[in-house]
């Protein structure tokens, strides 16, 4: 399943032209290629169970970085080994939770936590999935369309010109990861990397 749909797709591509099939497959794979970017999955669970490193944030306080994010709900008041479930706090698209304990110096070792998290889809209640995070997953799809038409009129994806009379058409695949299928995708997903 994808998180973009075929009507969210033609808005932020303008490809009126390409099937819907086709399309729906493509935003797809888009998708898969950016959570194997990110090392993340973006799509929305009930429930997630992680084993979670305990780091130190900027002020101190022991936290958790999930890797499906945001967190939508963890139970608040839970100990487990010891460690009083506080969270979720958000810090922008990130969402730590974060654990207290009466020694500042204690660091937990890896915890299993069971939470709720990830985005939803346009139209679904809340945490829906960014507007940057959507347009990138629609171009790449778009690129991966256009990569794929290349082929299936030349036999090869090493195609870098084509010309019917007078017009010409050059390709640029010179970028790398997902930028040869969308060009400067790579900085909008940043932020959303998983860091844990």
């Amino acid at each position: 399943m994808t998180l973009i749909t075929i009507d969210t797709y033609r808005y932020h591509t303008r490809d009126l032209a390409t099937a819907s099939a086709a399309a729906t497959g493509a935003l797809a794979d888009a998708q898969q290629l950016v959570e194997r970017e990110l090392d993340r999955p973006l799509e929305y669970a009930a429930e997630v169970t992680e084993t979670l490193t305990p780091y130190r944030d900027e002020w101190g306080a022991l936290c958790v970085m999930p890797r499906r994010a945001p967190v939508h709900s963890c139970t608040d008041g839970v100990v487990r080994g010891g460690v009083e479930i506080v969270g979720p706090e958000s810090f922008g698209v990130f969402t730590s939770l974060t654990y207290w304990r009466d020694s500042d110096r204690y660091t937990p070792p890896p915890l299993t936590v069971t939470f709720e998290g990830g985005w939803r889809a346009r139209g679904e209640a809340d945490h829906v999935l960014p507007v940057d995070l959507e347009r990138a997953i629609c171009f790449v799809a778009q690129g991966l369309l256009r990569e794929s038409a290349l082929v299936g009129v030349t036999g090869t994806s090493n195609v870098t010109s084509a010309a019917v009379g007078d017009v010409q058409v050059a390709f640029d695949s010179s970028g790398e990861g997902l930028d040869r299928y969308a060009a400067n995708v790579t900085p909008v997903l940043t932020g959303y990397r998983y860091r844990g």
